[in-house]
C-alpha cells in the first residue's frame, strides 16, 4: 500500500538523495550469507566453532557481519575494528563474499550526549520480544535526525571503509574491501540493523515503561518526533555511504507491522498502525524510505525482510507489499531476506508452532526465497551447520 507521505521526499530529499548517481553493478552479490554478530563472539564463546564452521561451508557464500557502534568507537575518532580481524581473515582466507552493518540507536557511543555534540536523548523503555511478559530494556535513546549523530555515524563508517581497504591476508589477493559486496543503511534502529525505533507495545502502552513514567509515544511526541525527520536522516545516511561505498550495494533490513515507528504524524497527532487484515504489512515511513532507495539507488540497492519461513509465498501479504514498493516500482528494485529459524529455538523455528525445523522444512524455506527473486539470504550459523547439503544446493541455485 502507498502512503501519503512520499509527497514529502519529493518535495525535501531530492537535492540530497538524486545527486548520488544510482551505479549498477550487477549481481555480484548474489547468495547466502552466514549472520555473525561480532561483539558477543570471543573464542570463549560456545558457539565460536560454529560461526568458524559456516564460514568454511561451502554452500555459504558470504558472511554478514554486525558491528555497534559504541564497540568499535568507544571515544570520539578512537576506533577499534579487532572484532572484525579473526572473521574477515576465515572470510579471504575462504573467498566469501562479505555484507557489513554497524547498529547505531540503542549502541551508539555514549560520548554523543557530552559536550561539544550534545545529541538530544530520549528515556524509553521496551520489551525485547515484541510482547506483553517479554524482557524489559530501558535506555537514554539519542535522536537519530541530530546533525550531530548523523554526520558521527557517517565518520564512523568512513573509518570503517578505510579498514576495509587496509585489511588483507598474506597470501590471498585483494582486500577485505574488494570483497564487500553489500553495506547496511543502518543507523536508525534499535538492537539490530534493521530499520526501527523503540515503540510502546501495542497491546499496552504503559508495559515497559521508564523511569520518568512516560510512554514511549508520548516521549517521542515530546523530543520533536516527525516522519519527515527520519526519512530525510534516513536520506541523509543513504546518501553518505552511497558516496563512502561507491559501486557496493546498499541494503536496509525491514520488519512487519506496528513495531517500526511511533505511531505519530508529522503534526504530533496519533496515526494507525498497518492492519495486515487489509493487506497493510509495513510501516508507511517504512514504505517512504523504501521508495526513496529504490528510486535514487537503482541498480545498488536491496530492500531485505528479516522474517523469511515456511509459511511466506508469493501470496504472502509481505512479499505482495515488497513487490508494490520494491519490485513493481522500479524495474531495477532488488529483495533480499533473511532466515527467521535459528534451528527452532524457543521464539522461531518451522511452522505455526515453531517447531525444530526437519531438512526438508528447512529446504522448502530456501527455495521460497529463490522463488520470490531474491539477490542472497541471510542464515543463522547454527543452520548451517546442521543443514550444509541445503545450504549447498541453494546456493548453487542462486549464482547462477
Amino acid at each position: 500500500m502507498i502512503h501519503s507521505l512520499k509527497v514529502f521526499f519529493k518535495v525535501v530529499l531530492p537535492a540530497l538523495l538524486i545527486s548520488q548517481q544510482a551505479i549498477a553493478t550487477g549481481n555480484s552479490e548474489n547468495g547466502i550469507y552466514s549472520y555473525i554478530y561480532t561483539p558477543d563472539m570471543s573464542p570463549s564463546n560456545p558457539r565460536y566453532t560454529e560461526l568458524e564452521d559456516s564460514i568454511t561451508n561451502s554452500g555459504i557464500d558470504g558472511v554478514f557481519l554486525v558491528e555497534e557502534w559504541d564497540q568499535v568507537e568507544p571515544m570520539p575518532n578512537t576506533f577499534d575494528w579487532s572484532n572484525l580481524d579473526h572473521w574477515l581473515t576465515l572470510s579471504i582466507q575462504h573467498d566469501k563474499k562479505l555484507s557489513i552493518g554497524v547498529v547505531g540507536g540503542r549502541d551508539a557511543p555514549s560520548w554523543l550526549a557530552q559536550p561539544p555534540y550534545n545529541v538530544p536523548t530520549v528515556s524509553l523503555g521496551w520489551d525485547k520480544d515484541g510482547k506483553v511478559g517479554g524482557d524489559c530494556e530501558y535506555k537514554e535513546f539519542p535522536v537519530p535526525w541530530n546533525a550531530y549523530y548523523k554526520s558521527r555515524y557517517l565518520n564512523m563508517m568512513t573509518s570503517l571503509r578505510s579498514y576495509l581497504q587496509g585489511f588483507t591476508v598474506p597470501g590471498y589477493s585483494g582486500s577485505a574491501l574488494s570483497r564487500l559486496e553489500i553495506v547496511k543503511v543502518a543507523g536508525i534502529n534499535v538492537s539490530t540493523t534493521e530499520l526501527k525505533l523503540p515503540v510502546s507495545n501495542s497491546v499496552n502502552d504503559t508495559y515497559c515503561l521508564p523511569a520518568s513514567g512516560i510512554d514511549n509515544t508520548t516521549a517521542w511526541k515530546n523530543a520533536g518526533y516527525q516522519p519527515i525527520k527520519i526519512l530525510s536522516a534516513w536520506g541523509t545516511i543513504a546518501a553518505g555511504l552511497a558516496s563512502t561505498y561507491s559501486a557496493k550495494h546498499l541494503a536496509v533490513s525491514i520488519i512487519t507491522g506496528y513495531k517500526a515507528f511511533p505511531k505519530l504524524n508529522n503534526q504530533g497527532n496519533p496515526i494507525v498502525g498497518p492492519n495486515a487484515s487489509t493487506g497493510d504489512f509495513l510501516d508507511p515511513l517504512t514504505e517512504d524510505i523504501l521508495a526513496a532507495g529504490t528510486s535514487t539507488y537503482a541498480g545498488r540497492f536491496h530492500a531485505a525482510w528479516d522474517g523469511l519461513g515456511t509459511n511466506i509465498n508469493a501470496n504472502s501479504g509481505i512479499y505482495t507489499e515488497l513487490q508494490s514498493n520494491v519490485l513493481q516500482a522500479n524495474p531495477a528494485g532488488e529483495i533480499g531476506f533473511q532466515l527467521n529459524t535459528r534451528a527452532g529455538t524457543a521464539t522461531t523455528g518451522c511452522g505455526n508452532t515453531h517447531h525444530v525445523c526437519t531438512q526438508a522444512e528447512y529446504q522448502v524455506v530456501l527455495q521460497s526465497g529463490i522463488n520470490l527473486g531474491a539477490k542472497y539470504l541471510e542464515v543463522h550459523t547454527n543452520d548451517a551447520a546442521r543443514f550444509p547439503a541445503s545450504m549447498f544446493s541453494t546456493y548453487s541455485a542462486m549464482i547462477q
